[in-house]
């Protein structure tokens, strides 16, 4: 799911959860806006749960699972959270390592990763990083099996901090090594018991391996071929940065 439809995912769930209790209509208010959105392609499919602490008011599917329109979306679909993960865990957990006086935001990244080897053009603070103005592109050298921490540790920016913005995954890697670095914790750990437990979010976890979702559904011959790659891709990724930055999967209690 792109940032964009996720996005207008939690509008939407926000919106309806607000209208639930007052307006019989908002389950058919809800319907008529996916439908726009589904017409208007803004997303390909939509999930939405609505209630209160009690109970559960409204639960819809609507769309499809697939950009092809051939598998109907489910109410307990499986959705790849993939950089979600880097505004909900990794800058979260940024934060919290400021508030608690462990982390300068206008400090030079490479203060607290001293490791790092690769040629800057000037000065990049870990709020360049967080804002992503730090120079770095959205080039991927570093994206090779078993070599991932190590080669971003090499990765040159493109230019000098500063405009353009360019939306670029190295900086959030780099964010989430600052983390385990200043915390002493893996960043799963760190979020886990700081960010998502005090939440109490417990129904999302990290999967190795494929479970059951849309792409379980499509022939064997391309869902061999997509386990292959996600499996590949899981392994190239330490364990401590897996939720940070790179694929993952979450499986709501309901679907489990």
């Amino acid at each position: 799911m792109s940032a964009r439809n996720s996005v207008a995912a939690v509008c939407l769930a926000l919106a309806l959860a607000c209208v639930s209790s007052s307006s019989a209509a908002a389950p058919g208010e809800a319907a008529a806006f996916s439908a726009a959105c589904l017409s208007n392609r803004l997303w390909t499919g939509a999930v939405v749960m609505a209630g209160t602490k009690e109970t559960v008011l409204f639960k819809q599917a609507w769309g499809w699972m697939d950009n092809e329109r051939r598998m109907p979306m489910r109410v307990d679909a499986v959705f790849d959270l993939a950089s979600v993960t880097k505004a909900v865990g990794t800058a979260t957990a940024v934060a919290l390592c400021i508030d608690r006086g462990w982390l300068n935001p206008d400090a030079g990244f490479t203060n607290y990763l001293p490791g790092y080897t690769g040629a800057l053009k000037g000065p990049v603070t870990v709020r360049d990083l967080a804002r992503h103005l730090s120079g770095f592109n959205n080039r991927k050298p570093y994206d090779q099996e078993g070599r991932v921490v190590e080669r971003v540790l090499q990765f040159s920016p493109a230019r000098p901090a500063g405009a353009p913005y360019e939306y670029a995954c190295a900086n959030f890697i780099l964010l989430g090594l600052i983390v385990e670095q200043v915390s002493g914790r893996s960043l799963d750990a760190f979020t886990r018991e700081h960010v998502f437990e005090p939440l109490g979010i417990r129904g999302g976890r990290r999967c190795l391996t494929p479970i059951r979702c849309a792409w379980l559904d499509r022939p064997s011959s391309r869902r061999s071929a997509w386990r292959a790659t996600s499996l590949r891709a899981m392994r190239a990724v330490p364990s401590a940065m897996r939720g940070s930055f790179q694929r993952r999967k979450t499986c709501p209690r309901s679907a489990e």
